[in-house]
């Protein structure tokens, strides 16, 4: 089995048997880890989905200090607890996630009280609130005006949203895709830069 090293280095030069070979080797471990914080089900495709969008912005500047599993674990953890704090500002948090919620606010990388970016700090965005105002204005309306309501100022879950829309789980995660990739080229064409890195949703 590859290491770890080679792994990452692969990923930096965008090959996509890496990237396949990452997204596989993880998913089920970064799984039962995150069941213990319960995690899962289409929570979790939600998380792990997430958590390798953030990987790949950020892979550029990762060292090896600590395992591959490692890292992605700690990006996991964060994309769950920021779903989780904001279920409870919209008062959706369920009682079994009270929890939950305590326990990862209290750890020391976690800061419950932070504003959450719209992007990655890792991502070099700047002058970004007028841009992503405007580029908002121009989607909001049809499907990806409300999906994008839906999922992420309420973070209803993709099978829920899928469920509103009368679509199954596959499209609907096909669609939220489609809407993020049209706000990102609304973005580009505001001037806003983003980082250069392969999309990984074709990997998974």
């Amino acid at each position: 089995m590859i290491s770890d090293s080679d792994l990452l280095e692969l990923i930096k030069q965008n090959d996509r048997k890496a990237w396949r070979e990452l997204y596989g080797r993880y998913k089920n471990p970064i799984g039962n880890f995150m069941r213990n914080w319960s995690c899962k089900g289409p929570d979790f495709d939600d998380v792990y989905q997430e958590t390798m969008i953030r990987f790949d912005a950020q892979c550029q500047n990762i060292n090896l200090e600590a395992t591959l599993k490692t890292i992605i674990i700690s990006i996991a953890k964060r994309v769950w607890f920021e779903t989780l704090r904001n279920r409870k500002k919209n008062g959706i948090l369920a009682d079994s996630e009270q929890r939950v919620f305590a326990q990862l606010s209290t750890e020391e990388q976690i800061k419950p009280d932070s504003e959450e970016p719209f992007f990655n700090p890792e991502e070099e965005v700047f002058d970004l609130s007028g841009k992503v105002v405007e580029a908002m204005l121009k989607i909001r309306s049809g499907d990806c005006a409300d999906i994008f309501h839906a999922r992420y100022w309420y973070k209803i879950r993709v099978d829920e949203v899928a469920e509103q829309f009368g679509i199954n789980y596959n499209s609907m995660r096909t669609k939220i895709y489609e809407c993020k990739q049209s706000l990102k080229r609304l973005l580009q064409k505001a001037g806003v830069k983003f980082p250069t890195s392969k999309n990984s949703k074709d990997d998974e």
